[in-house]
Order: structure tokens, then sequence, then C-alpha cells
């Protein structure tokens, strides 16, 4: 069995799908055979569960070995009880490793989940009775109101987007993570490919760049979604080769800056949190981002698009400037110590932490 890696399987692509069982099938097996043990769902996600369900009722011997996770995104206590039992019917099992609560956005969300006839009860409730292991809550709309979440409540994990537009905008990779693993909660990554609007291989920017991104941050793992048994691989061998280099890591967020405001598609609210978003170096906008910029950007901070493609793919810029070595899989050679078809590393625990209150 090899090593887990430090990723996990997320809820979208191919699983958040209908009549799709074969292909979903494929992506979930291609992942637990690679050591993947974070499994994503929710109710809101298609026929996910569905897909699940079917997939460990034909495997029970490995479903104990894995950690299945999904949510709910009712905000009252009847809606979340209902939301569980469907869950666990759709699913084929008796317990959840981890229940969340699905998207929290507002403050007065936070106040009816809270509240004596609120999902927080039904959540804490299903914990106590053993119906699942561990309590989270998820968010992407506004910091301030996870952040608030994760201080106030009793939960066990939050997951929270984690890529390069966050760590241009500021507040959830800082004022979150930071409020999380002060409080002992382990911190999960999503919308690290941006759903895969941030994928622009043109500029180096690949997928398994914005993976190891990722996990340059203090999180237990990085979820993504897949399409297709070489995704999974290719998510495999993203965690496998660990996290980026400072240097690199920088030059991506430098990247991002132009397009940052307009590629945060999924955030609420936007607010710099004392950060100066600027242009960053100028550098090359990728075509399917350039679009997006000007609607975001002062005059000031304008630079023509044509000259932004000119200068070319940043993070190349920089190999052929010599501010960083070319991975040696861009010559065509896997770096020692990584085969493709293994696993050479993972982490049990937050990095830097002797002890997580949840093992993923």
């Amino acid at each position: 069995m090899p090593d887990r890696p430090r990723v996990g399987l997320g809820g979208e692509g191919v699983l958040r799908t209908t009549n799709r069982e074969t292909e979903a099938g494929a992506v979930l097996a291609e992942a637990l055979e690679r050591g993947i043990r974070y499994f994503d769902s929710a109710r809101a996600y298609a026929s996910s569960e569905i897909y699940h369900g079917g997939f460990w009722s034909e495997r029970p011997a490995r479903r104990d070995g894995a950690f299945v996770a999904s949510k709910s995104a009712s905000r009252s206590y009847p809606g979340a009880i209902a939301d569980l039992k469907q869950t666990l019917s759709r699913m084929q099992t008796d317990y959840l490793d981890l229940w969340q609560i699905h998207d929290l956005r507002t403050r007065p969300e936070m106040r009816e989940c809270e509240g004596p006839n609120g999902a927080l009860r039904a959540f804490l409730e299903a914990k106590e009775a053993g119906l699942v292991r561990h309590i989270g809550v998820t968010g992407h709309h506004d910091p301030a109101v996870l952040a608030e979440v994760v201080e106030r409540w009793p939960v066990d994990t939050v997951l929270l987007p984690v890529n390069p537009v966050e760590a241009v905008l500021g507040g959830f990779v800082d004022r979150v993570l930071e409020t999380a693993l002060d409080a002992g909660v382990t911190p999960i990554a999503m919308k690290v490919l941006g759903r895969g609007r941030y994928v622009a291989p043109e500029g180096g920017i690949t997928a398994e760049v914005l993976v190891r991104f990722a996990l340059t941050y203090s999180i237990g793992l990085a979820v993504v979604g897949c399409e297709t048994p070489d995704e999974v691989a290719g998510l495999v061998r993203a965690a496998a080769a660990g996290p980026l280099e400072e240097g690199d890591a920088g030059a991506l967020v430098e990247a991002f800056r132009p397009a940052a405001r307009r590629l945060a598609f999924y955030r609420g609210v936007l607010e710099a949190h004392g950060r100066k978003w600027g242009t960053g170096s100028g550098g090359w906008v990728p075509p399917h981002w350039a679009d997006a910029a000007p609607d975001h950007l002062t005059e000031a901070e304008r630079e023509p698009l044509a000259d932004r493609r000119r200068k070319g793919p940043l993070l190349d810029r920089r190999k052929a400037e010599g501010a960083v070595e070319p991975d040696q899989r861009d010559r065509g050679v896997e770096p020692e110590g990584l085969v493709p078809d293994t696993v050479d590393h993972g982490l049990d625990e937050l990095p830097g932490e002797a002890e997580t209150p949840v093992r993923l």
C-alpha cells in the first residue's frame, strides 16, 4: 500500500454529475489504488453520494481505511437531520468520517445555524451518537464570517479556498488559516484549480503547479475534483513532488495579481485586508484571464494586455533568467525518487504539528 499523499479526491469533476457511474467508479478506484484516502462529497453534488454508495458497497473491506466526507447546506435542525439520513442511505454507510456545514456565507446564516433549532445542534448530536466522527464547516464567500465561525464553533475541520488568487486578495489564506491553526482546527484546501480556470499551460501554470502551491500552506491536505483516472494520477504526482519552492510560489502569485479580483469568481466579499493589490511584476497574462482583468483594475493599474502577452509566461521567464532551476520534468526526465505510479511521501499530520484532532 503506498503512503498517503497530501491530497484528497474532491467532490467536483466527474463526481458532480448524474448517470456516469462507470466513469465515476473509475476515478474513485484510481484514487483508492494510488493511496488517496480522503473522499469528498455533498448532498448538493448531483449523484456524487450515490456514486460513493455503489463504489464502497462493492469494497466493504476498504471502507474503514478511507476517510469519507459529505456536507449539508441546510441551516435548520430538521433540515440537517433529514440531509444526514439521506446521505447515509445514498452512500450506503452507517457513519461518515466527516460531516460539514456547507458553504456558510453570512452572519445571519451563522446565527440561524447556531440557534436552538439550528443545524449546528444536529451536527453535534450526530457526532455524539457516532453517526459522524468529525464535524466541519466550509466556506468561500466571506473570510471574515468563516474565521468567526471557526473561532466560535466546536468544529474539527474547515474547508477553505487556497490558491494564488487568495494569496493576492488575503482573508482566507491568512486570517482564516491562522484562526484555524490557533484553534486546533484542521484546514483543508479547496478551489485549488479554480474549477480549472486557473490552469494556463501556455504560461507554465499547470494543475500540478497549482496543487503544489496549495501545499506550501499549513493545511491538512488539498482536495481536487477529477474528471478522469489520468487526472487522479496527476494529482498524486503533484503531491509526491511536494510544495513549490518559495521563489516559484512568489512568481505564481505575481502572475495572478493583475486579474485576481475577477478570478475570485466564488467570492461574495472582496476586501483588501490591508494589502495592496496593484499589478505585480507586469508579467504575462494568459489569454483566458486577459479579458477578465480590465473590469477590475484602475486606470493606473492597466497595462496594455498585448505588452503583457509579448513578455512571455512568467514562470518560464524566471527559468530562462536563471532565477529558478528548470524542473527535471520539463526535460522529460523524472526526478530521482519520483516514479509516476508511486507516492513517495505524504502527511498524516499538519506540517509542524505533533498531533492533529483529525487524521485525514
